[in-house]
């Protein structure tokens, strides 16, 4: 049986319609605990990295995949963005 492709996307509630603006189906309030009662996913991508790609990555079966959102932009003095 073929699935059709949906995406979720992770953002505070401010931004939800945002998000549904960029193609996502389901937004997810991304307070903590955002990835509890999720399915297993086919697909992560993550933009933040540390913590956030942890727990992304646990919702991957083994044949799932996983890509890095990377910036090439220096994290700002101070800041907590960036690669990590």
């Amino acid at each position: 049986m073929q699935r059709s492709p949906m995406s979720l996307g992770i953002a505070s509630p401010g931004k939800h319609g945002a998000i549904r603006g960029f193609g996502v189906d389901y937004p997810v309030d991304s307070s903590k605990g955002w990835e509890r009662g999720l399915p297993k996913l086919d697909l992560v991508m993550d933009a933040l990295g540390g913590p956030s790609f942890r727990r992304s990555y646990k919702l991957l079966p083994a044949s799932g995949r996983e890509a890095r959102l990377l910036s090439a932009r220096p994290p700002s003095p101070g800041g907590s963005e960036g690669v990590s």
